[in-house]
C-alpha cells in the first residue's frame, strides 16, 4: 500500500524544473507530472491532457482522461502526456496521506470482541498448558 506514494515532485522554479520531495510542495506550486510517474499531490490541471490510472486508489481498471480544469489526485499514475498541476492541497491533507493515516490507525485499533479474546486467551491458555502438564506429570508418579 506504500507504493501510492510518490517519492518525488517535480516543482516549476522560474520555469525549471526541480525534483523535490512531495512534503515540500506548496499550495498553488505548479508540478509537472511526465508519463509513468505517480501524482505526488492533489490538484487541477492547468496543462495537458493524459490518461490516469486510477486503479490504485478506485479499483477502476480503465485509465480516465484528465485534461484542463480537471482534479487530479495524489496516487494516480500518468500514463501517457505530460501534465502542470497548480497544487491544491499539501502534502499531509493529501488522499494518499489520509489514506496511509486511515490504514495505519485501523491497524492500530482493536474491536471490542477482539480485545476480550485477547484478554481471556491472556489468562486461559496458561491454565490449560499447566492443566495437561500436571496430567502428564502426576498420574505416572501416583
Amino acid at each position: 500500500l506504500m507504493n501510492i506514494r510518490a517519492e518525488y515532485a517535480n516543482i516549476l522554479v522560474d520555469g525549471k524544473e526541480e525534483k523535490v520531495k512531495p512534503e515540500t510542495v506548496n499550495i498553488d506550486d505548479i508540478i509537472v507530472i511526465k508519463p509513468g510517474e505517480r501524482v505526488p499531490l492533489d490538484g487541477v490541471v492547468l496543462d495537458g491532457t493524459s490518461f490516469v490510472d486510477t486503479s490504485a486508489l478506485t479499483g477502476e481498471s480503465v485509465p480516465r482522461e484528465v485534461s484542463v480544469g480537471e482534479d487530479i489526485l495524489a496516487g494516480f499514475i500518468n500514463t501517457n502526456g505530460v501534465l502542470k498541476v497548480k497544487v491544491s492541497k499539501n502534502f499531509k491533507e493529501s488522499t494518499v496521506s489520509r489514506i496511509l493515516e486511515l490504514v495505519e490507525n485501523a491497524s492500530n485499533k482493536k474491536a471490542p470482541t477482539e480485545k476480550f479474546i485477547t484478554k481471556f486467551a491472556r489468562v486461559y491458555t496458561p491454565i490449560v498448558v499447566f492443566s495437561a502438564l500436571a496430567l502428564a506429570i502426576i498420574p505416572p508418579l501416583v
